[in-house]
């Protein structure tokens, strides 16, 4: 997916991981946080077209990487964003 892994929970993908980064799915507030912490947008180029986007997607920094209970508080934000659209619609 988009040149990556996508990782899901169900039905939810709150992450994507290509060969040097792992990205996760953020909403404004989670981009943010993550922006100041060093994390980067993960922006993708559609080969067909050569049109670059960004996506929702937002690379963890180094620091939260190496601190297990900062990723996994991370992780489930990001899942928290990923599964809003569905729990909407209940």
């Amino acid at each position: 997916m988009f040149g990556g892994t996508g990782v899901y929970c169900g039905e939810d993908m709150f992450a994507l991981a290509d060969d040097q980064n792992v990205y996760i799915k953020a909403d404004d507030d989670l981009k943010a946080t993550l922006e100041e912490k060093g994390g980067a947008p993960f922006v993708w180029t559609n080969p067909s077209t050569g049109t670059t986007m960004q996506m929702s997607y937002v690379s963890i920094p180094v620091n939260a990487i190496e601190d297990e209970d900062e990723i996994s508080a991370l992780g489930r934000r990001a899942l928290d964003v990923a599964m809003r659209p569905r729990r909407a619609k209940v």
